[in-house]
């Protein structure tokens, strides 16, 4: 993956079939990289579940595949349960945490998250925070991954602390580049993705924005703000 070779403890196996419990005991590790993946009986079912734990993921060996248009970097380390893998799929996470975490040229560092999918709804739920709190950033996200029309619920909420302002160009980027400064405020994003509403209210510090029609960059004194969609 991404050039560097893994390897597979021996006897190392995991077994998925529909319509057949999830079997196995898998251990991979490169470097300092370790995933852990054993499966495990659900109580009063009929299927087994799987327990997965990862220590030090390099985000940056795996993003490309899922996230194409995005950079993201850093470290991943945490448990995650994966409940009937080949049936009504549930994934869930309360102890997902980051090191050095960069999306594009945004850092982030360290973050702590959990997180639930459930495949029979497309719902992904995230929860989340920075560990800095000086310059902090807490987050909770609703998104729907099972088509436009239920994509319109999506909702990503940001309750930010002195937070760099341009975690927000990714959002304003048609209008707004080179944002600079700090934001202290609540922030709802919201609808698909490739057509987000962005309202909120919050303080400017130290802030700056080129607007794109003009191609003049502008300071901006110290002030509060109100975003309307």
């Amino acid at each position: 993956i991404n050039g560097k070779v893994w390897t597979i403890d021996p006897n190392g196996e995991l077994v998925l079939r529909r319509n057949t419990p999830a079997t196995g005991n898998l251990v991979l590790s490169e470097t300092d990289q370790r995933i852990v993946i054993k499966t495990s009986p659900a109580k009063d079912q009929q299927w087994n579940n799987i327990d997965i734990e990862v220590t030090k993921l390099n985000l940056g060996d795996l993003s490309p595949y899922f996230v194409p248009n995005n950079r993201i970097e850093g470290l991943l380390s945490g448990k995650i349960f994966v409940e009937d893998p080949t049936g009504n799929l549930k994934i869930r996470s309360d102890e997902l945490a980051t090191q050095f975490l960069r999306i594009d040229d945004d850092s982030l560092g360290e973050l702590k998250t959990s997180v639930f999918y459930d495949n029979k709804d497309g719902q992904l739920r995230i929860h989340g925070n920075t560990l800095n709190q000086l310059n902090y950033l807490g987050f909770d996200a609703n998104i729907f991954l099972n088509g436009k029309e239920n994509a319109k619920h999506n909702l990503i909420t940001l309750n930010a602390k002195n937070f760099q302002l341009n975690v927000l160009e990714r959002f304003l980027g048609s209008v707004f580049s080179e944002m600079r400064g700090y934001l202290t405020g609540d922030i709802n994003i919201s609808g698909p993705f490739d057509e987000i509403s962005v309202t909120g209210k919050g303080h400017l510090k130290d802030a700056g924005v080129r607007i794109k029609m003009t191609q003049c960059f502008y300071w901006i004194r110290d002030t509060d703000i109100q975003l309307d969609s």
